[in-house]
């Protein structure tokens, strides 16, 4: 039966070639069946109060109904059904197939997104700009850029073991101390998200060596023409040594672990005031971790001797006199001597004479003699001797003359560690001698010359004085015997050059040109 309620037949049906409209039209009739059933229904449903009676007639009409509708359904030809045009309006009833394939659908996006919530809040991304920058040779910081879903951050030490974990409030910094300086340290990140569980993003990997430690025990002593540096190894590979001169200019050398008892530094520039400074360095690939730098107490480099006219394979002698210059004319008749024979010495004058006779002690240093001191006045001997005493007798020969003395003589000979120290500091190694004429004492020219010449040898310093008639009479005759002798007569200092091949050191006391204290 049509929607209309006219009967159809199975020929009919292949009017409606269109699947939906007959699947709408099953749906139809069996709407309107279960009406049929509910108003069957109605229709014995009792009075209200006999509840029982009720149940069983409403019982009783379903059975007839049931019934009645299969004897119909045996005894009647089929229904024609013809499918009626979609309704254009209301709600399509859905079928049971329709209503679990929606809520399965429903049920796979609910999982999906239940999963991606999950995943959501679990999954955290690595940590960006990752760094370690060494602050001291026991310290380091690592630091990284924030990540915004992180919760916090757990760092491990190459070895994986764990070493902090930080809060996303606590920064994006953190310090690790305790290091051993020049060593290299391996440190791995990675960010937390705390969601049911502890989770962790992909781990990044940084690594950097510590600061070497500060070179400790750095000395400077003067070596020949150039210096000698010596230092306590560290935790550094190499290292690299800088010298500076008054003028600021700077020189660098690198230098090994090797050459730590031990570095020459050669061909300074003589009488100038240097710098020294040293790093360590660890070697990173292509770039070095430094130290910071380290100095020393600043060296004054060595007076070289001027070695014209010495000849090195002959004997020599070096000739002093001290205490002048002298205000008579001891002096200026003990150069022309000494011009004469073509000889040269050493003159380890006082400096208030000096300030009282310039032209002496010019006409010294103009004739190619080494000028020294000898203190102030010599009022003091030993312990008693200042640094003043010393300080200002160069100051006041520099004065007379342009030139600072470049050696020393204590008075009496007796030199303490003060003496040494303001010789060091101001370049000047310390003469005493080998033989002694006792001049001031015999005032007599012919012990000065008897000592002399029964004693005299290749490499002796000779003490005289330059404020005697009598000594600048023995002069008259030992110089000509010394010269006949084939002896060279030259300054304490080529005297040590000649004999060892480097000059004279600062603040070592000399006895011969080889015998030292």
């Amino acid at each position: 039966m049509t929607p209309d309620g006219e009967n159809y037949s199975d020929s009919d049906i292949s009017e409606y070639s269109d699947f939906s409209a007959v699947w709408e039209a099953l749906e139809r009739r069996a709407d309107a069946e279960a009406r049929q059933s509910r108003n069957a229904d109605r229709e014995v449903r009792p009075q209200r109060g006999d509840a029982a009676s009720h149940t069983r007639q409403r019982q009783t009409a379903g059975r007839h109904a049931t019934q009645a509708h299969s004897a119909e359904r045996r005894h009647s030809p089929p229904e024609r059904i013809t499918a009626a045009p979609p309704p254009q309006s209301g709600r399509r009833p859905v079928s049971r197939k329709r209503r679990r394939r929606k809520i399965t659908i429903f049920l796979v996006l609910a999982v999906l997104l239940s999963a991606g919530f999950i995943a959501f809040n679990v999954v955290v991304s690595g940590v960006e700009g990752f760094q370690v920058a060494s602050l001291t040779p026991d310290q380091q910081m690592l630091s990284w850029e924030a990540n915004r879903r992180a919760d916090g951050y757990d760092i491990y030490t190459g070895d994986g073991t764990l070493l902090a974990e930080i809060g996303a409030d606590a920064g994006t910094q953190y310090v690790v101390t305790g290091l051993q300086g020049g060593t290299r340290y391996t440190y791995t990140i990675a960010a937390v998200r705390n969601f049911l569980g502890k989770h962790s993003g992909k781990a990044v990997e940084c690594s950097a060596y510590t600061l070497p430690e500060a070179v400790n025990g750095l000395t400077a002593t003067n070596s020949g023409t150039g210096a000698l540096l010596s230092w306590e190894n560290s935790s550094a590979s190499g290292y690299e040594v800088q010298y500076i001169d008054v003028s600021g200019e700077t020189k660098t050398v690198e230098a090994q672990t090797t050459d730590a008892e031990g570095l020459n530094i050669p061909d300074l520039q003589e009488g100038t005031q240097y710098t020294f400074q040293i790093r360590g360095f660890v070697q990173d690939g292509e770039s070095r971790i430094y130290s910071e730098w380290r100095s020393a107490e600043p060296l004054l480099s060595i007076h070289t001797a001027d070695m014209t006219g010495v000849d090195i394979t002959k004997p020599m002698v070096a000739l002093t006199f001290d205490d002048g210059p002298d205000y008579v004319d001891y002096t200026e008749r003990i150069l022309d001597i000494l011009k004469e024979y073509g000889g040269h010495a050493s003159f380890f004058q006082e400096g208030a004479s000096a300030a009282d006779l310039p032209e002496k002690i010019t006409r010294i240093v103009n004739e190619g003699h080494q000028i020294a001191c000898h203190t102030y006045d010599h009022s003091h001997y030993g312990t008693d001797v200042t640094a003043e005493d010393i300080l200002k007798a160069d100051d006041l020969i520099e004065q007379a003359c342009g030139q600072r003395p470049s050696a020393f003589r204590s008075p009496g000979g007796m030199t303490t560690d003060l003496i040494r120290e303001v010789c060091v500091s101001e370049n000047m190694p310390i003469f005493y001698w080998s033989i002694d004429t006792e001049d001031w004492k015999s005032r007599d020219a012919d012990a000065v010359c008897d000592v002399v010449m029964n004693n005299v040898s290749d490499g002796d310093i000779i003490l005289m004085h330059n404020v005697y008639e009598s000594t600048v009479q023995a002069v008259e005759r030992i110089v000509p015997f010394l010269v006949d002798k084939g002896y060279q007569l030259v300054t304490v200092s080529q005297l040590v050059q000649a004999k060892t091949g480097n000059p004279p050191v600062p603040g070592v006391q000399y006895y011969t040109a080889t015998e030292t204290d």
